[in-house]
């Protein structure tokens, strides 16, 4: 046993005999933790390994190469559940952890995606792998730019590697990630694939994402090659048109107008398309709804109001002009 600077103390040369008293022990100890005194500075490992320390999280995979099954100690309860999901029907509660049905490489691989690494190993027959990662806190979460009422898509990506969710991860690699960011070849992989009207967990689709971020080509090669559902609706009742006309986006709108956008659709809300280009105060995208569609002044939301009864108080006349029923 050697011990560094810090007092960290860690293994060497263990072999399968070693370890296996090791986790034959543990529970043991554990049940002396809570009243022991231990030194700040020290941490034992590899198992059990403590779930947090400072600025790190730690897991410990532990399994044999030759094997199809490997156990998981530390994770967080959101880990947990993101890993069930992912590996539907395979995964059984065991002491202090979880037991997954897939060779421990495979979990090494799917929990380096969630930004863990591992920093030790140890063992043969069987062999345990500590993994870390690094925490954020809540102080340095990045706030949401725009919550959009109801509609919680992921427009605005949040840089958390460390705090991303087997969910994200999925969405990082879909076509929605691709749809924002304007990656056009991604976008056409995709489509080859039949996945163009893929959605997200709140439904959104990658025209609703392009749309949103006013990324034209993308939204004219969903339209065209991917034959993509214009008028699709998320959970909120959102179509691509509702997201491109509260963002302006003007050449976006006349395009799904273009595409059979139907313009009289409601969201969740009872807000049109105009509903929202009104409140966020783009006039020429009101002009070319308007002109498209002039009943679009006299529908009413949940609120029993309708579009010009939220135009903003230093519009200009052109804009009141237009709106008035």
């Amino acid at each position: 046993m050697s011990e560094g600077a810090t007092g960290l103390k860690e293994p060497q040369n263990l072999n399968s005999e070693v370890v296996s008293t090791v986790v034959s022990s543990a529970s043991a100890a554990s049940l002396n933790a809570a009243t022991a005194p231990v030194p700040a500075n020290v941490v034992t490992i590899p198992v059990p390994i403590l779930q947090s320390e400072g600025n790190f999280a730690y897991v410990t995979v532990k399994g044999s190469l030759h094997d199809y099954t490997c156990t998981i100690f530390g994770l967080n309860q959101a880990e947990v559940q993101a890993l069930s999901k992912r590996f539907e029907n395979g995964v059984k509660a065991c002491v202090n952890g979880i037991m997954v049905a897939v060779p421990p490489m495979v979990m090494l691989n799917t929990l380096a995606q969630l930004s863990y690494k591992v920093v030790c190993s140890c063992g043969e027959a069987e062999i345990c792998w500590t993994m870390q990662r690094e925490r954020i806190s809540r102080n340095n979460r990045q706030a949401k730019m725009d919550p959009h009422s109801a509609d919680n898509c992921k427009c605005h990506k949040q840089t958390q590697p460390a705090q991303q969710t087997l969910s994200d991860m999925d969405f990082d690699r879909g076509i929605w990630n691709a749809a924002i960011y304007n990656e056009v070849e991604r976008v056409r992989e995709f489509i080859k694939k039949g996945q163009s009207m893929d959605r997200d967990g709140c439904d959104y689709t990658a025209l609703h994402y392009a749309a949103r971020n006013g990324n034209e080509p993308i939204c004219k090669l969903l339209l065209d090659e991917g034959k993509a559902d214009v008028n699709a609706v998320t959970k909120a009742g959102a179509t691509a048109l509702h997201r491109a006309a509260m963002m302006g986006h003007l050449e976006i709108v006349k395009l799904l107008v273009e595409h059979k956008a139907n313009l009289l659709l409601q969201d969740e809300c009872g807000q049109t398309a105009l509903h929202r280009a009104v409140m966020r105060g783009h006039l020429e995208v009101c002009r070319i709804l308007l002109a498209k569609e002039p009943t679009l002044k006299l529908v009413k939301d949940k609120k029993d109001k309708i579009a010009f009864e939220y135009i903003m108080e230093n519009a200009n006349d052109d804009f009141k002009l237009l709106l008035k029923p």
